[in-house]
């Protein structure tokens, strides 16, 4: 058996290789299109793929100018993530869907506190014991965007929270929004 015999079966498997890496980069592109700023252990739930071949094709993706990674820190942990190049998060404006809120003390404002130097609690109402704790308030006008609620913060709060250098997780319990600064990026 000579040596160009032998290329032949290898070429054709790095060929094929690089096809199924295409078609792996692409099926994930779409996903972090569709879910910007998931971490690499959240896209490979999403896609049902191991870790490492999420970040073998985020690499990839990288290296194309498709995607950007982010670092931050959470609990003294790195993590990374992933979103489109032209994905423009905006630190102040946050949506929350309509229907896992109780939207009747939701009317044209919400009620923003800057509960401790982590949380800050957001509501349709006044919240009289929040009102009292608070280190910062707020009020912000409210505007339904198809099925969410959306609102912007106002600078001082974003400014006191460096919101525009950390990772915010936002949650909600019946009629409140909790926004909790996880950690910033590094």
């Amino acid at each position: 058996m000579t040596l160009t015999s032998l290329e032949k079966p290898y070429e054709r498997a790095a060929e094929r290789r690089k096809q199924i890496g295409e078609g792996t980069d692409q099926a994930l592109f779409k996903v972090v299109v569709e879910n910007p700023r998931l971490s690499l252990y959240e896209l490979a739930r999403e896609t049902g793929w191991g870790v490492g071949k999420v970040d073998g094709s985020v690499k990839r993706l990288h290296e194309k100018g498709l995607v950007k990674v982010e670092c931050f820190i959470k609990a003294g942990r790195r993590v990374k993530l992933i979103s489109a190049v032209d994905y423009e998060s905006s630190p102040d404006v946050f949506s929350v869907p309509q229907d896992i809120l109780d939207l009747a003390s939701w009317k044209d404002n919400a009620h923003v506190y800057g509960l401790d130097r982590l949380t800050i609690g957001v509501s349709g109402k006044p919240v009289p014991e929040w009102d009292e704790a608070a280190v910062l308030e707020s009020e912000v006008p409210v505007k339904r965007v198809t099925k969410n609620l959306t609102f912007r913060l106002p600078k001082k709060v974003v400014d006191f929270y460096a919101l525009e250098k950390s990772i915010v997780t936002l949650s909600t319990v019946k009629d409140v929004v909790l926004l909790t600064v996880e950690g910033q990026f590094c």
